[in-house]
């Protein structure tokens, strides 16, 4: 039996169903693996392409926690002006 043809839920429900029943005899084993291998997932189609590496999305590097910030060279100049009585009217 190929394992990647199992279906992951009803392995699930199927050992649950098993726990439950609280029998674990030889006989209840055989019964599990029937009751999964009655089910399951269709073969798997081949691979006809590769995967491809997606490129990312961000080409800076990554800025490390221990790592300052560069100074800044801006300089910020704000200069406060009386209203004209003209622009006031």
């Amino acid at each position: 039996m190929d394992p990647r043809r199992i279906s992951f839920t009803i392995t699930i429900r199927v050992t649950r169903d098993t726990i439950t029943a609280g029998r674990l005899d030889q006989n209840t084993r055989v019964l599990a693996i029937a009751a999964i291998s009655s089910d399951l997932n269709p073969p798997r189609r081949a691979r006809v392409t590769q995967r491809v590496k997606k490129p990312p999305r961000n080409t800076f590097k990554a800025k490390r926690r221990d790592q300052t910030r560069p100074p800044s060279h801006a300089t910020h100049k704000i200069k406060v002006r009386r209203a004209s009585k003209t622009a006031l009217t």
